[in-house]
């Protein structure tokens, strides 16, 4: 029973050994991930490490960014997409984002719909006001975008909208066409 007793002291101190080690090396040696949050939190707070040339949008300096590239873009058959549908006034999210947009509507939309909507078109029509430059080709766009501060917008553009959500396109000047054929669920 004595060695029995004996054994069970000696795997009871050879734990406590290598608890203690993990504890010492634990508390010795930060890793690497520690490390780099210790620096980030001091170069936020102005602590030690901190200076005005290492922040975080002085780093973004040093990324050399690509340019996008874009996949050549098919007016005609977006257009023709575009306008399988019966026409008339949009309803729902459209219709708010045309009210907000081209009439007197609040942040959510509200307002009066349907002057809203003709602006849009006598807008459209006139091809002013719009964003961006004119690239001639006679085709003006409605893109609806995202913004940090006003969240989703509409806005007119006489280029192609690379990168962006292009909600219609019409011929300028011939815009009633577009509209009188809308397909409202696509767009």
């Amino acid at each position: 029973a004595q060695s029995i007793m004996v054994a069970n002291m000696g795997a009871a101190r050879a734990w406590v050994r290598m608890v203690v080690v993990i504890v010492l090396a634990w508390h010795a040696v930060p890793s690497a991930f520690s490390i780099c949050i210790n620096r980030f939190v001091a170069i936020r707070r102005g602590g030690p490490g901190w200076s005005h040339s290492l922040t975080a949008r002085h780093a973004v300096k040093f990324v050399k960014k690509s340019q996008a590239v874009y996949a050549p873009v098919d007016i005609e058959e977006f257009y023709t997409a575009t306008i399988g549908g019966e026409g008339g006034a949009p309803v729902g999210l459209e219709r708010d984002l045309i009210t907000r947009y081209f009439g007197d509507g609040d942040f959510h939309g509200k307002g009066d719909h349907a002057a809203a909507f003709q602006n849009l078109k006598d807008s459209m029509q006139k091809g002013e006001p719009f964003v961006g430059e004119d690239d001639g080709s006679g085709w003006i766009w409605a893109v609806a975008g995202l913004n940090v501060n006003t969240g989703l917008t509409l806005e007119l553009r006489k280029s192609t909208p690379l990168g962006m959500r292009a909600l219609m396109v019409a011929r300028q000047g011939n815009v009633e066409e577009m509209f009188s054929t809308l397909n409202w669920k696509l767009v």
